[in-house]
């Protein structure tokens, strides 16, 4: 062989090294990666700054709530921002602050669309007034006529006019006198009702006047048509205001810190590429980087990511396919992502495009699955995938895990079922944990079914998007640090009791609290022995001499928790939270319950059951797919405030109209239905699809619902309840792995993030001082006041009255949730704080007069001291040439713990200070005046 071949391994060598090396040009990445590159080479047309940071959803998050708090600070001010949020409120819009952030989800993603009607205000309203005018001037139209003909609506036997009509009449003139909008909106109404059978009676009698009433019948639904679209713009505009405003300071402070996010480069691109002079040279460098662009999931590109690779593709398709070409494949049965902009669509536009350059080919033949896979899905779907002839068999299973009356105990059953199919089919089928997937609708459900996997010790890897907030440990842990932050919250108290860590039983909770004392004090008073009131009193000694990593740590080991993934999760944040030197249980639980709505549970597990939602699951495969999520009801709306039309089968929309007034206009709302059902039944596509040997679907018959969307077209199409086609097959038996105690958390304890023989000490914490009933409104107020007072800046040149008259209204948007809570803050809060503001002897520290001065407010402080690390948070500090003034504000009575408190303040300050004279004040509020200053 080497005799005729001498020179084989020498070739062989430089052919590898040939493809290796050609293979180091291959770049994979997403649009948003390849996108992100673009813009790194021309950041300021895109309007941001080089090295600009792309930050993830949870940091994101943070920014954003940051920004809402901001708005609404600044939105009462305005008289267009108050009467829209005005009137989320009458719309009982009781959580004011999640309405107007999910109203901002909703209507961003399409703000690029409405931006014509943001420009085009003053003719929006004059066109809206046109339109209204003659949709008025149309129904009085009809309403002479009816009167005029109202003979043809008797009835032939008693002569009296139709009761139908007349009543119709009566609401017609109430509508014309009243002017009542809202009921020319009413599809009961208009058109429908001219139709009604006794109109048609009513028709027949007119006799040739029957062809005048028939125009001023068309002429009014054109009319009425052309108002609701008129008035569908003007409410949109009306409702854009605040969430412009919300966006321009979100994007200001994006700015601000030279941040993006995912959602901004696509945008950021196409604006960089617009206002670039050197656009041609730009595509030519980057189409000569690019020889050969190959796109995967095509189904789900948008026009805005095509915008941008237009001129590449045109690039490339305009040389020979040898020197550059231009590949891609999708399946349009798996567009599942139209609520982002991808469109199967764009398959057809670009080979009409590129005619003659594309060549185009449909596969037929599905390569994944086995036979009985590929059988079901043409049954269900109706469609006709072909088998590849050498992937006979698989097996099919539908069941019925029981009939329920309410959709929880049916949820519960199936996850219960879910669990025993994974351990038979691991125990006595061979099968692996990570052969199987569980695929999922919605992440909720998904995070209940890890759960549900993890207290049954079966090993899983979790793709549901479940915020730390979901995780059910998590919960448990924070309802316990409430408690010890306030011992005399019952409600925490008692999730924590009933939870299955004490499975205290719900009577005793109630007898416990028949009483006026705490949950707590009676466990103390009456049951001391309990092992639960040895354990909540060891925790309780913990709160003031622990910082937050610390206090987690200690619950975790006290109460033996499992450590799971949540809970290792909550102590990594916890940790970063502890190392930034804030150390306050206050501050963090209500931190956590802000940002934790955007952090994810973290899961480190390599191997195991994969839980995805479908959606997730594109692209993938598993030997055995489980799919316990299909009694969900279909939602037909595709945006809670917005309602779309489409041209043909395109994601991009030909108008959008404001969903109240849009429902109002005949299709819409059907059209928009059919679209909804059409990509549910493509995600149900892709679900059936992941599977390569057999699929268990499962269900549950709830006797008082109809079915759920999947659940109801399945079982149609298979005939029944349950279904079975081939045996399950078996493969090398292995053992089941027996579960390490701590398996789902972290494998090694990180100990407790202090400083060797040191300990953190918060001279603004609370101890573990029992609150009493009568108490806890003055902790309240005292809250509402620190808050007020820190509001303030400087009051120079401004007018008390309506400074005082805007905390005011921010504190009752913030801690009033009834009318007599409203009231009582304007009773109490407002005097106080005027005369505070008022009083001469408190001048110095709300009025500059002249002099050179800067204050800090809600200042947090961290320094040494001894063996102990000293954490705290000053009210106010004024900062002078020569001297600092600490100021703490007090509701209530003088007590010698304040001085102590003030004395540690400023041993810190003057660590920071170290050649100025620092004084510190306490501000008694409440007292009269002449005795709210006291100088320690």
């Amino acid at each position: 062989f080497q005799k005729y071949f001498p020179n084989l391994k020498e070739r062989a060598r430089h052919k590898k090294r040939y493809l290796l090396n050609n293979l180091s040009e291959l770049n994979i990445s997403t649009f948003h990666s390849l996108f992100a590159s673009f813009l790194s080479t021309i950041p300021f047309a895109a309007g941001i700054l080089p090295g600009y940071e792309i930050i993830d959803e949870t940091e994101e998050g943070m920014i954003f709530d940051k920004i809402v708090t901001e708005f609404f600070a600044q939105a009462w001010k305005d008289d267009n921002l108050a009467e829209v949020i005005a009137d989320l409120l009458e719309q009982q819009e009781t959580r004011l602050r999640d309405s107007i952030t999910s109203f901002f989800r909703d209507i961003i993603p399409w703000l690029d669309f409405l931006e014509e009607l943001v420009n085009s205000e003053q003719s929006i309203k004059a066109e809206y007034e046109t339109r209204r005018q003659n949709f008025i001037d149309s129904l009085y139209r009809l309403k002479n006529f009816l009167e005029e003909h109202q003979a043809s609506a008797c009835s032939r036997t008693t002569g009296s006019v139709n009761k139908y009509f007349a009543g119709f009449m009566t609401k017609l003139e109430r509508l014309l006198k009243n002017g009542d909008m809202e009921m020319l909106q009413d599809r009961r109404i208009f058109p429908g009702v001219l139709d009604k059978k006794y109109f048609k009676s009513f028709c027949d009698n007119l006799g040739e006047a029957a062809a005048e009433f028939k125009k001023i019948k068309e002429q009014l639904e054109a009319d009425r048509y052309k108002y609701l679209e008129a008035l569908s713009d003007h409410e949109i505009l009306v409702r854009l205001k605040p969430i412009l405003k919300l966006h321009q300071l979100f994007q200001r402070e994006k700015q601000r810190r030279n941040l993006i996010t995912f959602d901004d480069i696509e945008r950021y691109t196409i604006r960089a590429l617009k206002n670039n002079p050197e656009l041609d040279y730009l595509y030519f460098k980057l189409s000569k980087e690019i020889r050969h662009l190959m796109i995967d999931e095509f189904q789900d590109t948008t026009y805005c990511e095509l915008e941008i690779l237009e001129p590449i593709i045109a690039e490339i398709t305009s040389v020979s396919p040898e020197e550059k070409s231009f590949f891609f494949v999708g399946d349009p049965y798996q567009a599942v992502f139209r609520w982002r902009g991808g469109t199967p669509v764009l398959f057809d536009l670009l080979i009409d495009e590129y005619k003659g350059k594309i060549e185009e080919e449909r596969l037929t033949v599905n390569h994944r699955s086995k036979e009985a896979i590929i059988k079901l899905v043409n049954r269900i779907l109706d469609k006709d995938d072909q088998v590849k002839p050498d992937n006979r068999g698989g097996w099919i299973r539908l069941e019925s895990v029981g009939d329920f009356t309410d959709m929880d105990s049916g949820k519960e059953a199936v996850k219960a079922r879910t669990a025993a199919i994974i351990k038979d089919l691991c125990e006595n089928y061979g099968y692996d944990f990570s052969d199987i997937a569980v695929l999922v609708r919605t992440n909720e459900f998904g995070a209940a079914v890890a759960d549900k996997l993890a207290e049954e010790n079966i090993p899983y890897i979790t793709a549901s998007r479940s915020t730390i907030l979901d995780d059910t440990d998590v919960q448990f842990m924070l309802n316990i640090l409430r408690f010890l932050d306030n011992p005399e919250d019952d409600l925490a108290l008692s999730k924590v009791l009933l939870s299955s860590v004490f499975a205290i039983k719900e009577e005793t909770i109630v007898n416990l609290k028949a009483t006026k004392q705490t949950i707590f004090l009676n466990l103390s008073r009456f049951h001391p022995d309990w092992e639960v009131s040895r354990k909540l009193k060891t925790l309780l000694s913990f709160v003031q001499f622990s910082n937050i990593y610390e206090l987690i740590y200690a619950v975790y080991k006290e109460l033996k928790l499992t450590l799971s993934y949540g809970l290792a999760t909550l102590l990594d944040i916890a940790l970063d939270y502890t190392r930034k030197g804030v150390n306050s249980l206050s501050a963090f639980l209500k931190w956590i319950e802000g940002a934790g709505r955007a952090m994810e549970v973290k899961h480190s597990r390599q191997e195991g059951v994969r839980i995805l939602t479908v959606h997730k699951a594109k692209g993938l495969e598993f030997e055995v797919v489980i799919m316990p999520d299909i009694e969900w009801r279909l939602h037909s709306q595709e945006n809670k405030k917005l309602l779309f039309s489409y041209e043909a089968e395109g994601s991009r929309p030909k108008k959008i109209y404001w969903r109240k007034i849009g429902k109002c206009i005949d299709g819409l709302v059907e059209a928009e239905e059919v679209r909804v059902k059409r990509d549910e039944l493509n995600l149900l596509y892709v679900a059936l699809t992941r599977a390569k040997e057999g699929i268990f679907i499962l269900g549950f018959n709830h006797l008082k619902k109809s079915d759920g969307f999947w659940g109801g077209i399945i079982r149609d199409k298979l005939g029944g309840a349950t279904f079975a086609d081939g045996e399950i097959s078996r493969k090398e038996k292995r053992s089941f792995p027996q579960p390490e105690e701590e398996r789902f958390g972290m494998i090694t304890e990180e100990k407790p993030f202090v400083r060797e023989e040191r300990s953190l000490y918060s001279p603004t914490e609370r101890g573990v001082e029992i609150i009493e009933s009568f108490r806890r409104k003055r902790i309240a107020y005292g809250l509402m006041v620190h808050y007020a007072l820190s509001r303030i800046t400087w009051l120079d040149d401004l007018n008390l009255d309506e400074v005082v008259g805007d905390i005011v209204e921010t504190l009752k948007n913030t801690y009033a949730r009834l009318p007599e809570e409203e009231k009582e803050v304007e009773d109490k809060v407002e005097p106080l704080l005027l005369e505070t503001f008022q009083d001469p002897e408190l001048r110095f520290l709300f009025f500059q007069d002249g002099r050179k001065v800067d204050c800090k407010n809600e200042l947090p402080i961290y320094f040494e001291e001894k063996n102990r690390d000293v954490a705290a948070q000053i009210d106010r500090l004024i900062i002078m040439d020569t001297s600092v003034f600490i100021i703490d504000y007090k509701t209530g009575e003088e007590k010698d713990e304040y001085r102590h408190q003030m004395e540690i303040y400023k041993r810190g300050i003057k660590k920071i200070f170290p050649k100025k004279d620092i004084k510190a004040f306490l501000i008694f509020v409440e007292k009269e005046r002449g005795k709210k200053i006291v100088e320690v």
